[in-house]
């Protein structure tokens, strides 16, 4: 064994004890394993006197001269870890061996199993917040179509105390009339009493049409006082549904990014 190799194990607890993840380490010289350190977790059968074989890291380090690295899954050993060979060379750039750092990738599988959660929620929480958005566009455009007909039921209204003005004034000259009737049938005297049936009935038309156009008017201001409250209700509906879709739109955007975020977690990941 080499005095480069001797000094490289000398030197590999010291990295063990720095490095911020459980690892083993694997030394080998150009034909065989001559050293292994296990970590705390991360431990297997000991190599060390086994040959290197055409396909293991250690063996296309030190053969293509170029750092190799793989990723093992936890279905092999337990455990999934990224393994990493160098080839290691001495004063004259001459190939000695190799080094082989395997570390696990424990912490990396439960940061993406926790991305891919939150991916998944994310789609479900921005689906959510869309339909939420468009109910609430939806309920915005159905309160302006009730407040558009509460202003023509208001209208509607202010059109209908013309009428009632008009049947007022018709039900006071009616009244006139029959007054002024039965006048002329008490000059009349007995000739006139028939007449005279006749204009009370007028007068009595005349004053119950006053009275229905007074009770009418009433409803009808009541009605009015109903519609001017909801009309506000609506008003200040639609100013929360609009702010409820605003929310929603910037939860929306929110989510997507979080989503987008956990995508950028899953890519790197098993890139540490």
């Amino acid at each position: 064994m080499t005095k480069e190799l001797l000094s490289l194990i000398a030197t590999i607890p010291i990295w063990q004890s720095v490095l911020p993840f459980d690892s083993m380490i694997v030394l080998s010289d150009v034909e065989r394993f001559i050293h292994y350190a296990p970590g705390v977790k991360m431990k297997h059968t000991s190599p060390v006197g086994e040959s290197i074989r055409a396909g293991d890291g250690m063996w296309d380090a030190i053969n293509n001269k170029t750092v190799q690295s793989s990723i093992i899954s936890k279905e092999i050993w337990g455990f999934p870890f990224k393994n990493t060979s160098a080839p290691i060379y001495n004063e004259k750039r001459e190939i000695i061996g190799a080094i082989g750092l395997a570390f696990s990738l424990e912490n990396q599988e439960i940061l993406y199993d926790a991305a891919q959660t939150i991916a998944a929620s994310s789609e479900q929480v921005t689906a959510s917040s869309q339909e939420l958005a468009a109910n609430a566009t939806k309920l915005q455009e159905q309160l302006k179509t009730l407040k558009i007909s509460g202003d023509l039921m208001t209208k509607k209204l202010s059109e209908s105390e013309k009428i009632l003005a008009f049947i007022k004034d018709v039900a006071a000259n009616t009244n006139l009339l029959g007054l002024n009737a039965s006048i002329e049938a008490a000059r009349a005297g007995e000739q006139g009493r028939g007449f005279s049936v006749v204009a009370e009935e007028i007068r009595r038309l005349s004053v119950n049409s006053q009275t229905s156009v007074k009770e009418i008017r009433d409803i009808l201001e009541n009605i009015q006082i109903e519609i001017a409250v909801i009309s506000k209700e609506i008003g200040e509906a639609d100013v929360i549904s609009s702010h409820q879709s605003l929310a929603s739109q910037e939860i929306t955007i929110a989510i997507e990014g979080l989503a987008i975020l956990a995508g950028n977690i899953q890519n790197i990941a098993f890139k540490v």
